[in-house]
């Protein structure tokens, strides 16, 4: 199939902080599930061109390779609706749009900008009713997953007894302190930690080395209180005001905002069983529609409860071994980005049924001098 892939390649658009979560997922996927990709960077062509001249050229591409399918994955406002819509108004095309974060983001941005696509896929539950209530039907509930063809089982010997990979906001810093008090070494590493961040071959690494592999949840705070939609659609659709009221917005009291907080299943939930990893991970609601908590993942409802847990898997060789074989296989099974794009594609009416194996397809960027 001819994928028009319409994200950006460098996390947050800058080369110096490596590859982007969904260059590494989405575009290694489909492009080696033997599709042809005509790659858009849009953030990096936004920088060199404009965002009025990057969105014509965008138009420019769609008529000059006439792609089967349009898969773009936002980022804020760099595309313009109107751009999209008449995308997506084509016959010979198909629009679809992954919204990642539903779960604290569906009503100041994802319900403006969904009808603009013919179908949008979302990893909130919640996010479904809401999208009907919007009168916006074309919507597929879908979940992160494991690149199985980067995320591997490298079978290496084991260097660290325990690890996480990841940024230190909210309490993360303070359960790690925790941890490491109770006699317990944690190898840190992502933004904020003292060995800094890491690209996506040694994250990979230290999850194969790793005897147990944590995960601490994303908790986002939501903004519940109905006066602030109108402002937040005004924000926007108005690129100078946006950045300065999202900057205001955490100055507003919560007991105004009605804020609470949330948590989401995230993709190193797959990505560690898909490395052949033990994952301890802090239980999130729905996760057990994915795995069998303490037969294929483990799972932990406290800081005191996660402390036993690794101090009682560290000695049990036998039986961690024994869960992160099973997690493995379940998600090899089930948890791939193969798995989550044949499901997306039946639903929008494209029959290609993709299987692990297939052979890698091509790909051609698209540069500000086309």
């Amino acid at each position: 199939m001819k994928i028009l892939y319409v994200a950006t390649k460098y996390d947050y658009g800058k080369r110096e902080r490596g590859l982007s979560f969904e260059h590494a997922n989405f575009f290694d996927s489909l492009y080696n599930m033997g599709n042809d990709i005509i790659y858009f960077d849009y953030m990096d062509i936004l920088k060199k061109m404009g965002r009025s001249r990057m969105n014509n050229l965008l138009l420019e591409v769609v008529r000059a390779e006439k792609p089967e399918l349009m898969f773009v994955f936002l980022s804020e406002y760099e595309l313009e609706p109107k751009t999209i819509s008449k995308i997506s108004k084509s016959e010979k095309i198909i629009t679809i749009n992954w919204f990642a974060d539903d779960h604290w983001r569906f009503d100041n941005y994802s319900r403006y900008w969904a009808p603009n696509f013919n179908w949008v896929v979302t990893t909130d539950s919640e996010a479904l009713p809401k999208y009907h209530a919007a009168a916006y039907h074309n919507v597929i509930l879908s979940q992160w997953a494991c690149n199985h063809f980067l995320y591997k089982n490298l079978e290496l010997d084991h260097q660290y007894d325990v690890s996480f990979i990841g940024q230190t906001y909210g309490n993360r810093k303070a359960i790690i302190q925790t941890i490491e008090a109770a006699g317990i070494h944690v190898e840190t590493r992502g933004q904020g930690w003292a060995a800094g961040r890491v690209y996506q071959d040694e994250m990979i690494n230290i999850i194969n080395r790793s005897r147990i592999n944590l995960n601490l949840s994303n908790a986002s705070v939501k903004y519940v209180g109905e006066w602030l939609k109108p402002i937040d659609k005004f924000a926007l659709y108005t690129p100078g005001l946006k950045r300065i009221w999202h900057k205001m917005r955490s100055f507003i009291p919560a007991r105004l905002a009605k804020s609470r907080p949330i948590f989401q299943i995230k993709g190193r939930n797959f990505e560690v069983p898909g490395c052949g990893g033990f994952l301890l991970t802090d239980y999130i609601q729905g996760l057990e529609e994915f795995y069998q908590a303490e037969r294929e993942v483990v799972c932990y409802n406290s800081v005191t409860e996660l402390i036993k847990k690794i101090q009682f898997y560290l000695v049990h060789d036998s039986l961690r071994q024994q869960i992160a074989l099973a997690g493995y296989q379940s998600t090899l099974e089930k948890h791939t980005y193969v798995h989550r794009f044949n499901q997306i594609f039946r639903q929008i009416g494209l029959k290609n049924d993709y299987s692990l194996d297939k052979h890698p397809g091509s790909c051609v960027e698209i540069s500000q001098d086309k």
